[in-house]
């Protein structure tokens, strides 16, 4: 008997669950002109996370020695040679996924979605 109400309880409680609706997210893509003025400035039109469209263009300063992000238009990536931490400045403006960044002589770990 036990059984046979708890089988009904379950029956009922998933008979009350409702499907949850998951939110549209609308996605950006650049218009015609958005692409000429990105390829004319050397850039390429990229599919960042999420699916919208972004232009990366190279970074003015891609490759200079840094001592932080905020010298550099991109990130400043750590290197470590010979136990000797340096930075150097990123190649692209823009940067998705995980990074070893030098700031002030720390190197830490930046992800970017």
């Amino acid at each position: 008997m036990w059984k046979f109400v708890m089988m009904i309880g379950m029956t009922a409680v998933l008979a009350s669950c409702q499907p949850v609706e998951t939110p549209q997210v609308e996605m950006s893509t650049l218009t015609a002109a958005e692409r000429a003025a990105c390829h004319a400035d050397y850039g390429e039109v990229e599919t960042a996370p999420f699916g919208n469209e972004i232009c990366v263009r190279p970074a003015i300063d891609g490759g200079d020695v840094c001592t932080s992000s905020r010298s550099c238009e991109g990130l400043c990536l750590a290197i470590e040679e010979d136990g000797e931490k340096s930075g150097y400045c990123s190649e692209d403006s823009i940067q998705f996924g995980c990074f070893e960044v030098f700031e002030d002589g720390d190197v830490a770990t930046l992800c970017i979605d």
